[in-house]
């Protein structure tokens, strides 16, 4: 077990010089303790766009990203219209998202009438949907942003403050990415922002792998896949999944590759066998589903 080293406040103790080694003495401070904000109770939806729009811009710096107030018509129902509160793409042209943002006490029927309409929407007129994003971001390459929306499909996604487990449940059929920004703040009102979820990652290398749930571990799939990483077999690798971080061990056997969980709590959905894993531009590794 390790040590632990007591900390002190140097004006209440005198420690005499042979004892010093066993301190660390530091200077009187004010410690702050941070605590969770329920986004609901704080901010209202408007004040938490604000902050997603800011925080996507720093935390992907390959994508813009605009407000996009635009109504969105369902091709499966003229009636449903609904507007999203961004769409996102990626700087290379090569993927798109519209964004919608909520707070978790809005009902799963207000989130899936919102999600469904987007996820079957009329995206046909790219004229007046390149004309608005011009508009508010200029350095788009017309054709490139025009051949991306006229070539594939947009990618829904949902930030909220808590994902509600019913809402994943619902909105599994729309194939819907699921975000979540947490906010904190210590007694001065300092606030710190969390991300967890299924952000987009760029990555450099990928291999698929498969759980084996009864030893919880995950086989990697591609031969030699950690062979260019020079790690040792019995090595911790630290892993992301869904904002959090987890250590893994590295086991290889004849270029057999696996990843053993030995915490007390299994981090993955043990429903689902097949997963990716990544290594983004950060050189950080990921777990996606």
């Amino acid at each position: 077990m390790a040590s632990i080293q007591q900390i002190y406040d140097i004006e209440s103790l005198k420690i005499p010089n042979w004892l010093s080694p066993f301190f660390k003495i530091v200077k009187k401070k004010q410690v702050n303790w941070l605590s969770e904000l329920r986004s609901a109770k704080h901010f209202d939806e408007l004040s938490l766009q604000r902050v997603i729009s800011y925080k996507v811009k720093e935390q992907l710096p390959n994508y813009d990203l605009v407000y996009y107030n635009k109504t969105i018509t369902s091709t499966k129902d003229s009636n449903k219209k609904n507007k999203p509160d961004f769409l996102m793409w990626k700087k290379d042209y090569s993927e798109w998202y519209i964004i919608e943002v909520e707070l978790e006490n809005h009902g799963i029927h207000h989130v899936k009438e919102q999600i469904s309409t987007f996820y079957d929407g009329d995206y046909s007129d790219i004229d007046v949907i390149t004309n608005y994003v011009k508009k508010l971001e200029n350095s788009i390459d017309e054709d490139s942003f025009k051949n991306m929306i006229n070539s594939m499909r947009p990618q829904i996604m949902l930030i909220a403050d808590h994902i509600q487990k019913d809402w994943i449940k619902e909105l599994d059929l729309f194939s819907c990415k699921f975000s979540s920004l947490q906010i904190y703040s210590d007694s001065k009102e300092n606030f710190i922002y969390r991300f967890n979820g299924e952000w987009p990652q760029e990555y450099s290398e990928y291999s698929f792998c498969t759980l084996d749930k009864r030893l919880r571990c995950l086989n990697v799939s591609k031969l030699d896949f950690f062979g260019n990483f020079n790690f040792i077999s019995g090595q911790k690798i630290p892993i992301h999944y869904e904002g959090i971080i987890d250590e893994w061990e590295y086991l290889e056997d004849n270029k057999n590759e696996s990843l053993v969980f030995d915490g007390s709590y299994f981090p993955l959905d043990t429903t689902n066998f097949r997963w990716r894993l990544i290594k983004n531009n950060k050189n950080e590794f990921h777990l996606l589903k």
